[in-house]
């Protein structure tokens, strides 16, 4: 769990894990010995309006992939047993067509005939400090954002966190303005 996550955890709604009730350990297996897999060992879960809010915020820390430049920082999950998920400074990003994609002989399983056809969409590549990313340019990945940035993003999240109900849905209860007092007068 990163300082971020743990800082969050303390400010989004959450509750004691009901599955190890607040030891974050359960049963032993052993390739991860006996930390529980619904809090990750943190000992706390989010609630429903907590989940919901941590969404919210992750949501707001994205961008578009095609709207990367160089000099941002790009999220790129780890492999779990391997490799931790991590930053990485982007050096450049570039267009790779539909066309490129299929004279280097991509090609992909079309659900509907159920047959591998060549690539019909355009895809950005994101180069970075070792590691490479190639996906939709519409495809909404984490940015790194600066202190004010995330105090900001923050700020936003909590303030949606308070109009959601205990089930993490959005209130439909109307929030109206106080009554004006009257002004009298002739």
């Amino acid at each position: 769990m990163t300082n971020e996550e743990l800082q969050n955890a303390k400010e989004f709604e959450s509750e004691t894990c009901s599955r190890c009730g607040g030891s974050g350990h359960y049963s032993y297996c052993q390739m991860w010995g006996t930390i529980c897999f619904k809090c990750k060992g943190r000992k706390r879960v989010y609630t429903k309006r907590g989940a919901a809010a941590a969404l919210y915020l992750e949501n707001l820390r994205k961008k578009a992939a095609k709207d990367f430049v160089p000099g941002d920082l790009l999220w790129c999950d780890g492999v779990p047993g391997f490799t931790k998920g991590k930053f990485y400074r982007v050096t450049g990003t570039r267009i790779k067509t539909a066309a490129e994609k299929a004279a280097a002989g991509y090609s992909s399983l079309n659900p509907a005939t159920m047959k591998m056809e060549p690539p019909t969409h355009d895809s950005i590549v994101i180069d970075c400090d070792g590691y490479g990313l190639e996906t939709s340019p519409d495809a909404m990945e984490r940015k790194g954002c600066s202190a004010e940035e995330k105090a900001a993003t923050m700020k936003q999240a909590l303030a949606y966190q308070a109009t959601l109900t205990k089930q993490g849905k959005p209130s439909k209860k109307v929030h109206s303005q106080p009554a004006l007092a009257f002004q009298g007068g002739n």
